[in-house]
Formats: C-alpha cells, sequence, structure tokens
C-alpha cells in the first residue's frame, strides 16, 4: 500500500494530470540562483530548522515517540483521517476564489464577503491599515474606504491574510507564530516575485500564505498525541523535524487539494520537493526561491545571520531590489501582529 502511495505522490510531484501551467526552464548547475539555493540547504536551511524547532540533530527519539510518529504518519495518509485532522477552511475562502474566477466580480460583492465575518471583517480593516498594504498611512475606516484606497486586487490579498492567519497561528504557543511570520514572509516574497515575472501575484501570494499548512498540522496532531500518550510531557524537538522533514510537503499538497484550491497552487506545492523538478512550473520556482529568502530574512531578524548575507542572496537569487524593504514593512504592525 505505502509503495502505491509513493508512486502517485511522484507522480504528482512531477505534475502529472494535475492540470496546465507555465512550466519553467530546469536550473543549470552553475547558476547564480542554483549556487544560492545550494549553499541555502547546506547552510540557511539547517540554522532555520534549529531556530525554529529547537533541533541540532543530536537527540534521539524514545519508543513512545516513534510510535506517535507512525501513527502522525498514518494519520496524513489516509485522506479520511487527514480531513478530521486538518483545521477547516472558513467558507470565505471558497467564496472568494469563486469570485476570482469570476470578471464580473464587483467590490461591492468583496465588501459583502467580508461582512459575513464579524471577527474577519475586523483584521480586514486592521490589516489594511498596515505598513505593508497601506504604505501612506491613509486612514481605512470601513470597506469602501478599504477598496478605494487598496484596489480589488489589495482587497482579495487582505482578506486572504485575515481569513488565513488564525488557521495558520493558532493560539498561545510560540512555534505556530514562528511558522505564521514565515508563511507571511514567504507570501511576499512570492507576491513581489511574481508581479515582476508578470504571473498571477494573487495566486503566488495564496501560496506562500498556505504553503506552511503542513507544518502546522503536524504540529497540532503531535500536540494531540502527547498529551494522550506522552502523559503530557513535551515531545522532542527531533521528532517533530523528523516529521515536518517528510511529511510537509506532501501534506501541505494534500490540503491544498482536499481544499480545492486553485490547480496552480496545487501544482507548485506538489513539485517542491526536488530542486530540478523536469516539469517544474514558474510559480513552484517562486515559491521555491520565497521560501529560500523568508527563512533567511527571519534568521536576520532573529540576529543569526547578517543582513548584508542576506541581500547578496536575494540578488543571486534574482529578487526586485526592493524586496527587503516590503518585508521590513510588512513585519512592522497589523500583519505580523494582528490578535
Amino acid at each position: 500500500m505505502f509503495g502505491k502511495w509513493a508512486e502517485r505522490w511522484n507522480k504528482l510531484r512531477r505534475g502529472d494530470n494535475i492540470g496546465t501551467d507555465i512550466v519553467a526552464a530546469p536550473y543549470s548547475d552553475n547558476d547564480a540562483a542554483t549556487v544560492a539555493l545550494r549553499r541555502y540547504s547546506e547552510r540557511v536551511h539547517p540554522l532555520y530548522q534549529q531556530n525554529v524547532f529547537g533541533s541540532d540533530g543530536g537527540e534521539v527519539t524514545s519508543v513512545p515517540e516513534k510510535l506517535i510518529g507512525q501513527a502522525i504518519a498514518q494519520q496524513v495518509r489516509d485522506s479520511e483521517q487527514r480531513r478530521n485532522a486538518v483545521p477547516r477552511l472558513p467558507t470565505i475562502i471558497p467564496l472568494l476564489l469563486r469570485q476570482l474566477r469570476d470578471p464580473n466580480t464587483s467590490a461591492r460583492d468583496y465588501v459583502a464577503v467580508i461582512k459575513q465575518d464579524p471577527v474577519v471583517a475586523a483584521a480586514v480593516l486592521k490589516i489594511a491599515n498596515s505598513v505593508y498594504f497601506n504604505p501612506y498611512r491613509k486612514n481605512v475606516e470601513n470597506f469602501e474606504h478599504a477598496v478605494a484606497t487598496l484596489g480589488i486586487e489589495g482587497l482579495r490579498l487582505v482578506l486572504s491574510t485575515a481569513v488565513l492567519q488564525p488557521i495558520v497561528r493558532g493560539q498561545n504557543s510560540r512555534l505556530p507564530q514562528k511558522i505564521w511570520d514565515h508563511s507571511l514572509a514567504c507570501a511576499v516574497c512570492c507576491q513581489q516575485l511574481a508581479e515582476r515575472t508578470h504571473l498571477d501575484s494573487f495566486k503566488a501570494y495564496l501560496l506562500g500564505l498556505v504553503h506552511d499548512i503542513g507544518v502546522v498540522t503536524l504540529f497540532n496532531q503531535l500536540q494531540l498525541h502527547s498529551v494522550e500518550h506522552l502523559a503530557g510531557k513535551a515531545p522532542s524537538a527531533e521528532l517533530l523535524t523528523q516529521l515536518v522533514e517528510q511529511w510537509s510537503q506532501p501534506l501541505a499538497y494534500w490540503i491544498a487539494q482536499d481544499w480545492q484550491l486553485p490547480v496552480e497552487i496545487v501544482r507548485a506545492l506538489a513539485s517542491q520537493q526536488e530542486l530540478s523538478a523536469a516539469n517544474e512550473t514558474a510559480l513552484s520556482r517562486i515559491l521555491r526561491r520565497a521560501n529560500c529568502l523568508s527563512e533567511a530574512y527571519l534568521l536576520m531578524r532573529a540576529d543569526l545571520i547578517e543582513r548584508e548575507e542576506l541581500q547578496k542572496m536575494a540578488i543571486a537569487l534574482q529578487c526586485p531590489a526592493n524586496l527587503l524593504q516590503h518585508l521590513d514593512d510588512a513585519f512592522t504592525d497589523a500583519i505580523a501582529q494582528t490578535r
């Protein structure tokens, strides 16, 4: 059974039968982007994992923890069990995506969607006043003003942020907050890179926001299993790291399918396993670069790497010159801090 699952995952990762998208040319072995990504995999990513999860690879998981790991792996592979484990997608997101596909959708339609959920509505106004989305600091007091200030495209970005933030971040835990920070940074990078290459910036931003949903789901399930099987003892950082390294990417792909997200997002998530995937799309390449830059940016904010190193990486990955400033703006106020 596992062999059939692995074969299916490999086909999906290659992009077989997942729909159409722009196919990106493979990386060459010696171009600047490939060198930067290789350096990221050797230095930045392990440092980021250690900073977020607290594991340096030296811990040994206990027998109960190994059993928990096996149970979670089985849980995420089984579609029915997975649906019970994954946070439910708010109904606003399918409505938003439906409106995105409808060229006749008006600003009034978006406002009607926002008003369906008072919590989301309040978050939308707060995020709409953030530095990243409102750099000229025009005070946004109502939804009509938000549309006039942000435009429909900006409103889509703000709404998706307001809806997905509580799903990714959860409550009262330091680790999900770090995961949200990474999701936000990745979304900003995806959006800016997409705009530079004339791709759909909303889908790119949404891809960045949801790409860590597998990490969040694994963390939540590990907490539940630990309460039941470890008598409340905290699981080792090594166990979480192992689960994330092995399952977070395929799980994000499965969740995106379960949520019926746009096919371009599903395919981009499916192709993250291999650097030289033959059928890698332009959007999946953007995600790969954005993930690299966002991890490095958060390490810089934690004083673990120098900004100069981050700037060199951004240049090598052919990022917009003002990308770091956009990231600084996103972490200035409400987007990162909304409670």
